[in-house]
């Protein structure tokens, strides 16, 4: 009788570990379907950023604060000289078509203190534009401060 018993014991054992990964496994699938749910409007989101950059008829480029390129339109890879292989790379490792020295210090300078910069640059071939480098903060779920980048965007203008 006794391994009768242990046997029914252990029996009982495994149908309450079985209960219990089944509560798990339950619990799994739901979070699973939630990480779905939002990767589906994080996607959505991502297409609807890349579409409206494309979008763009003005010059516009993000850096993050580790001055790497972050999106930019067609037309500032053209002012500026990007190419799609350029996202995640440093800027200052680019060579720009306009005359503008350091721009990673004034990037960096944006991102510290969060007041924006403006000023007249020209191109190599004699164009000017209004560069205007603006902060852009974002915060974290918990509310504190998160990441900071800037943008950078040019209109055509006068002489500086």
């Amino acid at each position: 009788m006794s391994s009768n018993e242990e046997l029914q014991s252990t029996n009982e054992e495994l149908e309450t570990s079985q209960e219990e990964l089944q509560s798990a496994n339950e619990e799994l699938t739901t979070v699973n379907d939630e990480l779905q749910h939002r990767n589906s409007e994080l996607a959505q989101l991502s297409n609807d950023l890349t579409n409206l950059t494309q979008q763009r008829q003005h010059p516009h480029h993000h850096a993050g604060n580790d001055l790497h390129v972050r999106r930019f339109t067609p037309v500032a890879g053209r002012v500026m000289n990007l190419r799609a292989s350029d996202v995640n790379r440093p800027i200052t490792d680019i060579k720009s078509n306009l005359e503008l020295h350091d721009l990673g210090k004034l990037i960096s300078e944006v991102v510290s203190d969060l007041a924006p910069r403006e000023m007249d640059v020209q191109d190599r071939n004699g164009a000017w534009y209004a560069m205007r480098i603006r902060p852009y903060r974002t915060e974290d779920a918990i509310g504190s401060t998160g990441r900071s980048w800037c943008f950078m965007t040019w209109t055509s203008s006068s002489a500086a």
